[in-house]
């Protein structure tokens, strides 16, 4: 699920790169952007839980609850 979760962020933002102006597209470059910026939150919900599982499998087990406590999301 992590791999899945950075993969659905890296595309999202890939797109939000190549995304053609309003002046090309009209309205449907907004939409395409809601849309993409919709992806990056929701992969970001899915990489916390990941994130932590990940740090929890790599560590030693004398430091695992030291590590798992310290990730935390980033204020908006």
């Amino acid at each position: 699920m992590f791999r899945l979760s950075i993969m659905l962020i890296s595309g999202a933002t890939l797109g939000i790169a190549l995304l053609p102006g309003y002046n090309e597209i009209g309205a449907f470059s907004t939409a395409l952007l809601i849309a993409f910026r919709i992806l990056q939150g929701i992969s970001v919900g899915g990489e916390l839980p990941g994130a932590i599982v990940f740090a929890a499998e790599h560590v030693s087990p004398a430091r695992r609850g030291f590590v798992t406590s310290s990730i935390s999301p980033q204020p908006p």
